[in-house]
């Protein structure tokens, strides 16, 4: 980009996910303070490709449970909650039942010169650390190093994320017990119409999507 301009980053959604993986700081006053410092992060743009279809995303793209999650939380009545907390719970809540329950995708996975094949309950591409409500799903994920983290749960793996999801809502700060794998390109072959692009839930008719990173897209101010 001929005019490229750093982007400053405002915490003033639900989840702050962006935020709270690059330690953006919360205080209005203090992050608009810090820009003079010009201390900045590159940060990658993911980008998944099917014959038809191009889809770009800075938090993280998937299948299975969270786009469930998205679907769900769509098709609740519409009741302001107070407090921003008050609606993560509510998504902790509503993850941990469909996580009992969610029937498992069939995918086949290349990556790396290898094949896999197997049922997930869970397919995600992380370019952040978090997903979802404040969920810290790889920790050690950079979004500037042109690398993707790949979060597989498979369906024998279920135990395991229903009980990290219960000592989430009981207030423990559990660490995920899932390795994500890092990744800088992926192919994914499975059926499914649901896929979620950041935030956004999707429909698509496209079965095989190829995975990849923009490296460097965008200078981000950091505040600390």
């Amino acid at each position: 980009l001929k005019y490229k301009r750093p982007l400053a980053i405002l915490p003033l959604g639900t989840a702050n996910n962006i935020a709270s993986s690059l330690g953006i700081e919360e205080n209005l006053r203090i992050n608009a303070e810090s820009w003079k410092q010009e201390k900045l992060q590159k940060l990658d743009i993911g980008v998944a490709r099917t014959r038809r279809e191009e889809m770009h995303f800075i938090e993280s793209f998937g299948f299975g449970l969270f786009p469930a999650l998205i679907k769900w939380m769509d098709e609740q009545p519409k009741t302001p909650l107070e407090d921003p907390n008050d609606e993560v719970k509510e998504a902790h809540n509503a993850l941990l039942h469909l996580t009992k329950h969610y029937q498992p995708i069939t995918a086949t996975l290349l990556f790396d010169g290898k094949e896999l094949n197997d049922e997930f309950l869970m397919v995600e591409l992380l370019n952040i650390s978090r997903l979802g409500p404040k969920l810290l799903l790889a920790k050690n994920a950079n979004p500037g190093d042109g690398m993707l983290e790949l979060i597989l749960i498979r369906v024998k793996q279920r135990p395991l994320l229903i009980k990290y999801l219960e000592e989430v809502i009981a207030g423990k700060k559990p660490q995920f017990p899932i390795r994500p794998i890092s990744v800088n390109q992926l192919k994914l072959k499975l059926d499914t119409k649901d896929i979620h692009v950041d935030d956004g839930l999707m429909e698509t008719t496209q079965h095989t999507w190829d995975v990849g990173v923009l490296p460097n897209m965008i200078d981000v101010l950091l505040t600390k």
